[in-house]
């Protein structure tokens, strides 16, 4: 049975630049509140990873489960006394008016 591309790449099977998971923590993880973002490069064969790193970008989308406590401004603000580069998306929504067929 042959694999659609799509499918190679959500499964894993293939690799993919842009990689996109989901999870909800309801009653947390781990026995401590020192959360840790691990990220590891893979290089392709006969290729030398650079000796000033890769840069990247992170998208991470954080709330409260029970949109209550104000978890994204105190994630925002560690994340900031950290010294990382934070930027805020915008996004643009456009119309655009189409004809009914």
């Amino acid at each position: 049975m042959s694999k659609t591309e799509n499918y190679l790449i959500k499964t894993g099977l293939k690799w993919s630049p842009t990689k996109r998971y989901h999870v909800a923590m309801p009653e947390g993880r781990g026995n401590t509140s020192n959360w840790r973002l691990s990220l590891e490069s893979l290089v392709r064969a006969g290729v030398a990873f650079p000796t000033d790193g890769v840069t990247f970008s992170l998208i991470l989308t954080i709330s409260d489960i029970d949109g209550k406590a104000a978890v994204r401004e105190e994630m925002r603000l560690d994340i900031q006394n950290r010294g990382l580069v934070l930027a805020d998306i915008t996004v643009a929504h456009r119309l655009r008016p189409r004809r009914m067929t």
